[in-house]
């Protein structure tokens, strides 16, 4: 009787944990970086990402006093943490100045992250995204 309820009570908490993430709200979800020298922020572009599909991130990035960041070094992948399925590297293309778009393809279905690198003169800097792949 025990076990049964202790493996109810799992099954409901995985449900819970499930139905949380993918309930984010993609209008208010978005990760930031901030220092006292730069801000950067990232956010999913679509409410869902699927298998073999692509998912495109916006990322803005700016000077603490407001000024976008031009030509950024910036290099965007997509993994899925604690599983050794490989990192896939997305297509970075700045749309316009302090904007950029990161376009890549999750492979298989599960929790999955897009992280960005800033690399400037001295320092590296990253912001991480979680999603969920239907």
């Amino acid at each position: 009787m025990n076990k049964a309820l202790v493996v109810v009570l799992l099954i409901c908490v995985v449900i819970a944990v499930m139905l949380y993430q993918s309930g984010r709200d993609v209008a208010t979800a978005k990760d930031t970086y901030q220092d006292e020298f730069i801000r950067m922020d990232i956010a999913p572009e679509q409410a869902s990402a699927h298998t073999m599909k692509e998912s495109a991130f916006t990322l803005t990035i700016s000077h603490m006093s407001g000024e976008p960041v031009i030509g950024a070094s910036l290099e965007v992948v997509l993994s899925m943490p604690g599983m050794f399925c490989g990192s896939f590297p997305a297509k970075v293309t700045e749309t316009k100045p302090g904007s950029y778009v990161a376009v890549g393809i999750p492979v298989m279905r599960g929790e999955w992250q897009a992280e960005a690198h800033l690399q400037t003169d001295y320092k590296t800097r990253r912001v991480i995204y979680p999603f969920i792949v239907n």
